[in-house]
């Protein structure tokens, strides 16, 4: 009777300390545990082209050898703490497995995925570079995407700060613009997944130059007559120089009529040059010649 009691007594202490020692899991892969190492990498959310870095607490690089790992699969030569991602993809699984030198414990960090990546505006500009009102405005874009996604460019188009509703296109549909006009566009990407960052540009509608037709000649009693005609695009008044022409030859300033009356001594081509201007820097010259027989 003494014995099957000590027998009981002796049992639940048994049964007590199996049970403790199989709850113990080692979080290694080796035969070393963990808990007094915390082996991270970083960043946590990589984007393809991004650097990965191993953490190490309460470890020193020369302390322990690196191995690395993609979807599983050791990457042969990749034994240093730092590890590139240029040649992974969206998706793609990495951990790192850190050796101990000293006891060859291998202690695995946690495992990070290469996440999508936004597009991004490499380059974008306005042309022409100086528009003026009867321009045609567009904006050249240079779009880049790391995971090769197709990408797709949104317009927005303002004048002097207010939204054109309806212009959406790289191209700006037509529109009534003045000088001085501010017109900007704001471009953002889009991979199908994610937009990337914005890019807003603007210009200045610039003053725009005279344009220039010339008139036939006529000759009658004597008087030599031909008009340059200008138009200005900003409507502003025009006016008219000689700058090169024969002996006696005039020009209306206001008008453009050339006028003059040869003689004999006249015979021969003359060279004809009329210089335009609108009063705010822009101007045109027109170069024509006259014969006299």
């Amino acid at each position: 009777m003494k014995i099957l009691i000590l027998l009981l007594i002796l049992l639940p202490f048994f049964y007590g300390c199996n049970n403790s020692d199989s709850r113990k899991t080692p979080t290694s892969t080796g035969n070393k545990t963990a808990k007094n190492y915390n082996i991270t990498l970083a960043p946590q959310t990589p984007q393809k082209g991004d650097t990965l870095s191993v953490g190490l607490h309460k470890l020193s690089s020369d302390q322990v050898t690196f191995k690395w790992f993609v979807n599983n699969n050791l990457v042969p030569k990749a034994n240093e703490r730092l590890f590139k991602t240029d040649k992974l993809k969206r998706g793609d699984k990495i951990f790192a497995v850190v050796t101990l030198k000293t006891d060859a414990g291998d202690y695995e960090s946690d495992e990070v995925v290469i996440v999508n990546s936004p597009p991004l505006i490499k380059g974008a500009r306005i042309v022409p570079e100086k528009p003026g009102v009867k321009d045609i405005l567009k904006v050249n874009v240079e779009a880049v995407d790391v995971d090769d996604d197709s990408v797709i460019l949104d317009y927005r188009w303002f004048k002097n700060f207010d939204l054109l509703p309806g212009m959406i296109e790289g191209t700006l549909g037509k529109i009534n613009i003045v000088r001085g006009d501010r017109i900007s566009v704001e471009i953002t990407p889009d991979d199908g997944i994610v937009s990337g960052e914005s890019l807003r540009l603007y210009t200045i509608i610039d003053n725009s130059p005279p344009t220039v037709h010339i008139s036939e000649s006529t000759f009658k009693d004597g008087l030599f007559s031909q008009t340059v005609f200008g138009e200005d695009p900003d409507n502003d008044e025009i006016v008219y120089d000689l700058l090169e022409g024969p002996e006696g030859m005039e020009i209306n300033e206001s008008t453009g009529e050339i006028t003059w009356r040869p003689v004999l001594d006249d015979r021969g081509s003359h060279k004809i040059i009329v210089n335009l201007t609108d009063g705010h820097t822009g101007e045109t010259k027109v170069e024509f010649s006259v014969d006299v027989n």
